[in-house]
């Protein structure tokens, strides 16, 4: 996903919308508490990562991605890792200790070849 500091610098362009380049690191120097070179830097890393867009000028800087996209792709990654983690107890307390048929096993086969990458 992100890191801490890229997410910190998508907060502040989500709730004041696109800013000038003054009050941007002026925000995250009073936020934060960074100095002047951690926060250029961090915004560097967001624009490499194609999370914010400088345009100008006047330079304003973007968020290129919204906070309902990022919620969405943040809970795909935790899905994925629950999934990932846990598809074999899932599996295993769905049949509960129970024998399955020939003909449910064939359906259970079915339905993990629909989902298979």
């Amino acid at each position: 996903m992100f890191s801490k500091s890229e997410l910190e610098v998508l907060e502040i362009l989500w709730s004041e919308g696109d800013m000038p380049t003054k009050d941007l690191l002026t925000k995250l120097n009073e936020s934060l508490g960074w100095c002047g070179t951690k926060t250029l830097q961090v915004v560097r890393e967001c624009i490499a990562n194609a999370l914010v867009e400088k345009a100008g000028p006047p330079y304003m800087y973007r968020a290129l991605i919204t906070k309902e996209a990022y919620m969405e792709r943040k809970s795909e990654v935790a899905s994925d890792k629950m999934i990932d983690e846990s598809s074999d107890l899932l599996a295993a307390s769905l049949l509960g200790g129970k024998k399955m048929t020939n003909e449910q096993i064939e359906v259970l086969r079915n339905l993990i070849k629909e989902f298979m990458i």
